[in-house]
């Protein structure tokens, strides 16, 4: 073998090697950089729907307060209602029918519990939305409630553990379920809060009927789901 073939071999291999080198370290870089800027415009696309949703939507409702809580629950059609989400355990927060503006509310953050919850929204000039405001929203929303996880801050009771307890429906499960949940649990980003415009007429309500009340001394058990 010539001098120079040997030393054309010899400068193909060192080429070569350059050009895998090179490749390893284009690779690399994607892995430790590529992969985070995925995530990071994956999660900014999720976080513009949802504050798309709960900053520009106000949905109009017609609430019948002195409906019976039961009726209404049977206008929507639930596959599963938690036994104690009754008239006795809720009482009508306002009374007669009256136009409410509401929202779903999300924050891009979590809450180690409910008081944390409400005191931003609150601060943000909003009061909890109670419970027959819910119903009513989602029988006119129901394919939006449905895929949501949405909790009624402004409708709550104490268990006989005295643990808090709120009105809430899980959503994505492809069931209709009104359940308790605890005020006690940790709110993750994938929850919504209902929530309605502060006004002097409602600040009676949300400084008044809306506070906890104790259950019902009905001999009813309690069930958390």
């Amino acid at each position: 073998m010539s001098n120079e073939t040997r030393k054309k071999i010899e400068v193909g291999i060192v080429v070569s090697t350059v050009v895998v080198m090179a490749l390893c370290l284009v690779g690399l870089l994607f892995v430790f950089w590529g992969g985070n800027v995925l995530a990071l415009v994956g999660n900014t696309a999720n976080a513009i729907v949802l504050d798309q949703l709960d900053a520009t939507e106000t949905y109009e409702l017609v609430v019948d307060y002195d409906q019976p809580l039961a009726e209404a629950i049977a206008e929507g059609h639930y596959d599963f209602v938690n036994e104690n989400i009754v008239t006795e355990n809720f009482p009508p927060e306002e009374h007669g029918i009256k136009a409410v503006k509401a929202k779903l509310l999300h924050f891009d953050r979590q809450f180690s519990n409910g008081d944390e919850a409400l005191a931003e929204i609150y601060k943000l000039g909003y009061r909890p939305g109670n419970l027959r405001e819910f119903l009513v929203l989602h029988k006119n929303q129901p394919k939006l409630i449905n895929d949501l996880t949405i909790a009624t801050l402004g409708s709550t009771l104490f268990d006989p553990d005295g643990d808090r307890r709120f009105v809430c429906i899980g959503g994505g499960s492809g069931l209709r379920r009104l359940l308790c949940g605890s005020f006690n649990t940790e709110f993750g980003i994938q929850w919504q809060f209902l929530v309605v415009p502060e006004t002097l007429d409602s600040l009676s309500v949300s400084n008044g009927n809306s506070l906890p009340r104790p259950l019902s001394q009905t001999g009813v058990s309690f069930s958390i789901i």
